[in-house]
């Protein structure tokens, strides 16, 4: 049964994802480097991601995520996941109180629409610019 949409959770919260460097690839069009659609893909329906509202309200900065770790970080506004019928809601862990999760499933279409609306929160060097 999946859980309810949390309403704590306003539609501009933004969520932040991990992204391996294997997730990146080249846009010949623009040539630089983008999130691919995988970024998005999960064996449950559970995504899991960081709430920013928990964040800054403990006062650390999202870039903290990846710290040591060999991955990259884009932000995605509860709205945004939310207009592909997915749920958000809170799922803190015993290390991790911003730890969260987007709820549903994610068909080809939804994947590439958060590809496609994702924002560089720790990019790399030679990432396209974010989609106006």
């Amino acid at each position: 049964m999946t859980p309810d949409d949390d309403p704590t959770i306003a539609d501009a919260t933004l969520l932040y994802r991990r992204v391996h460097p294997t997730y990146i690839v080249h846009d010949d069009d623009g040539d630089c480097e983008r999130v691919s659609s995988g970024a998005f893909k999960e064996r449950s329906k559970e995504m899991s991601v960081h709430l920013g509202d928990v964040l800054e309200a403990s006062g650390r900065e999202p870039a903290e995520i990846v710290e040591d770790l060999p991955h990259f970080l884009i932000s995605l506004t509860a709205e945004r996941v939310r207009a592909y019928c997915q749920v958000v809601v809170r799922s803190p862990t015993p290390s991790d109180d911003s730890h969260g999760d987007v709820i549903g499933s994610k068909s080809k279409t939804t994947r590439k629409g958060f590809a496609e609306a994702a924002r560089w929160v720790v990019a790399p060097d030679n990432a396209c610019a974010d989609p106006a």
